[in-house]
């Protein structure tokens, strides 16, 4: 947007961002859930998502399990 309406380099970069629906994508997630943010598809605000730098060990196996049987969501 910043590129298209003020043709200028964006200052701040696009954080990385995976799609657990493609398998090499839930994959790392999987892997490095106690490293990011991980965010459902079609939520809001702070509901249904994992702070992994902040969440238990028991927070992140929960979560864990939730994405697996749920990768696309």
């Amino acid at each position: 947007m910043i590129r298209f309406y003020l043709g200028e380099e964006p200052v701040l970069q696009n954080v990385p961002t995976w799609q657990c629906a493609k398998t090499d994508d839930l994959n790392y997630v999987l892997d490095h859930l106690s490293d990011l943010v991980v965010k459902e598809v079609h939520g809001s605000g702070g509901y249904g998502m994992l702070v992994g730098p902040r969440a238990t060990a028991a927070q992140i196996e929960a979560f864990r399990a939730r994405l697996a049987a749920n990768p696309a969501g």
